[in-house]
This record gives structure tokens, C-alpha cells and sequence, in this order.
């Protein structure tokens, strides 16, 4: 009885591995690549942040996140999901998070993160792929 429950287990990773290893198996989207376009200005406080979609690795993307840094890398606590598949967004005051805006007179940069039913691609919202720093709009 024991050696029957040793073989079991022991054909177990054979089972869950061998869909990688035989097969094309859906996965995380692969990650946005780099540099991404420069933001165009709508306004003051708006900037519009496009990316070409990655692979989605057989589930389609079904989110992205936009996040906002300064021009020196600090995370501005500003971010946006799509909430779709598009592949670009607005990033100003009808859109940020807690009511914030970016300010304006201030250069940023944005990094994208993709997402689909497996799970979020294996960047992390700091070392995503990256705008060029926006020029500053003044008021």
C-alpha cells in the first residue's frame, strides 16, 4: 500500500509538468516591452500613455495598469487600470486613484503592466517598461 501511494505521488509532477513540456499551455501575458512611446499631452494635467500589446500567452489580456513616476523614479502613488484590453488610456483627474492628480508643471513617466485570467505579467510596477519623462505643461 505505501509503495502504491509513493507511485501516485511520484506521477503527480509528471501530470502538472508535463503540460509545459508537451504541450503550449496558457500562461501570464508576457510582460510590455520597452521604451514605450513618449506620452502625448491632452492638457495641463492629462497625458495620453499608449503600448503595443504583449502576448498573451494563450488567455487573453484582460487588464492593464498604468503607473505614474517622476521623471527621478518616484512612484507618485498614481495608477490606472483599463479595465480591457486597450492599449491606451488617459492618465489625468477623471482617472486617477484617491482623487490625486498629477500636478501640473511636473514632468512624469509611466511604466504598464499586463493582465490576463492566469495572473498579472512577471514585471513589477517599478521595473516595467517605461515612457521617456513628459515635458512639463505649465499652467
Amino acid at each position: 500500500m505505501v509503495g502504491n501511494k509513493f507511485i501516485l505521488l511520484s506521477l503527480l509532477p509528471l501530470i502538472t509538468t508535463s503540460c509545459s513540456l508537451f504541450m503550449n499551455c496558457p500562461s501570464v501575458p508576457d510582460p510590455v516591452t520597452g521604451p514605450l512611446p513618449a506620452p502625448v499631452v491632452i492638457d495641463t494635467d492629462t497625458y495620453r500613455v499608449s503600448w503595443d500589446a504583449p502576448a498573451n500567452n494563450g488567455n487573453p489580456i484582460t487588464n492593464y495598469v498604468v503607473y505614474a513616476f517622476t521623471c527621478n523614479g518616484d512612484y507618485t502613488g498614481q495608477h490606472v487600470y483599463t479595465g480591457s484590453n486597450q492599449t491606451a488610456t488617459d492618465f489625468g483627474p477623471a482617472t486617477e486613484a484617491k482623487g490625486r492628480t498629477l500636478n501640473p508643471g511636473l514632468s512624469y513617466k509611466f511604466t504598464v503592466r499586463s493582465h490576463n485570467g492566469l495572473g498579472w505579467d512577471a514585471t513589477t510596477f517599478d521595473t516595467a517598461a517605461a515612457t521617456s519623462c513628459t515635458e512639463s505643461v505649465e499652467p
